[in-house]
């Protein structure tokens, strides 16, 4: 059985730039604390733990009676180096969210 625990927290700015009253312009600049530990059949398999920059852009459109809809992208500035020829870049894709 494998087991994946993955923790993280971050601290971030989030500046809203309003652009009339049912449109505004979001933007994100801060720090990811990170840890993962992993278990392969009971036994320790491996851990990383870091810090990463995070950076992002939203809009926000404010719809009719208290309902909004938030478009927003994130991306985290860390690389994970494999060997010396191949990295992964790690970033969240896009996130759309209703509010009411």
């Amino acid at each position: 059985m494998t087991d994946v625990r993955v923790w993280g927290a971050t601290f971030a700015v989030l500046p809203r730039f309003e652009v009339n009253s049912w449109f505004a312009l979001d933007g994100l600049f801060g720090v990811q604390r990170w840890r993962a530990d992993s278990q392969l059949l009971g036994k320790h398999f491996g851990r990383d733990e870091g810090n990463s920059a995070t950076f992002g852009a939203g809009v926000l459109c404010q719809i009719k009676g208290g309902v909004a809809v938030n478009l927003r992208w994130q991306r985290y500035s860390k690389q994970y180096q494999r060997n010396r020829s191949q990295s992964l870049r790690v970033g969240n894709p896009i996130c759309i969210s209703l509010a009411a």
